[in-house]
């Protein structure tokens, strides 16, 4: 054992596989930088066999280090999907910008702009957020809109919800947002200060009883040390 703590902020990326009635879940989760949590997804996936599943997708925030490592570690998936809700916040910041924050103009134009991207697709998207840009005088209006579209136009293959929607994907991370908070519980608790190595040892305990391998763990561990 070792007294204290390193006093260093820890950001925590987590990994969920889960199938569609959620009654089979498991994840994973590390400390350590994304190469790590990629060689964790990689080994996990070749556990649960989900080179073999009948479908296999993801849902993430979209994040360049997650598409990268899906596309590294596990390149059986048919797609990847950008959860709904990152790409709302986006709309949501950009009719602030542009119509003032909460206005009825505002809360009109995402409401219909996240409906043409359900219904029509990113192009779509860009079709509209381009003509707004283009009838706007306002340089920082203009920005702001421009920001969308790059936003918009570098995960263009990830906003196929019409598509995904006819293939019954999901298109939210609330799963994996919940584990999240979870699996982190245990580690903020009143007073709490942990050191890297611990901490990473109990999100992992934290991540097998969630994934429902407690008993199963622990079978294992006590015949490994018979």
């Amino acid at each position: 054992m070792r007294r204290g703590s390193d006093q260093a902020y820890k950001e925590f990326k987590l990994v969920v596989f889960y199938d569609p009635s959620k009654a089979h879940q498991y994840a994973v989760g590390t400390s350590r930088n994304h190469k790590a949590l990629g060689r964790l997804m990689r080994r996990t996936a070749g556990w649960l066999k989900l080179d073999q599943a009948d479908v296999s997708y993801s849902v993430t925030d979209g994040a360049e280090w997650i598409r990268n490592q899906y596309n590294r570690q596990l390149p059986m998936l048919e797609a990847n999907v950008l959860d709904y809700y990152h790409l709302r916040e986006h709309v949501i910041a950009a009719s602030h910008a542009v119509f003032g924050q909460s206005t009825p103009e505002a809360i009109a134009w995402r409401e219909d702009i996240m409906g043409v991207v359900l219904q029509d697709g990113p192009l779509a998207l860009l079709d509209r957020v381009g003509d707004l840009r283009r009838s706007l005088r306002a340089k920082v209006k203009r920005e702001e809109l421009e920001s969308l579209r790059k936003y918009v136009a570098k995960r263009v293959e990830m906003l196929e919800y019409p598509t995904f929607k006819a293939k019954n994907y999901e298109i939210g991370s609330g799963p994996t947002e919940a584990f999240c908070k979870t699996l982190t519980s245990r580690l903020k608790g009143p007073g709490m200060r942990w050191d890297r190595r611990h901490a990473e040892a109990l999100m992992a305990l934290a991540a097998t009883r969630s994934s429902g391998m407690w008993k199963q763990y622990w079978t294992h561990q006590r015949l490994e040390a018979a």
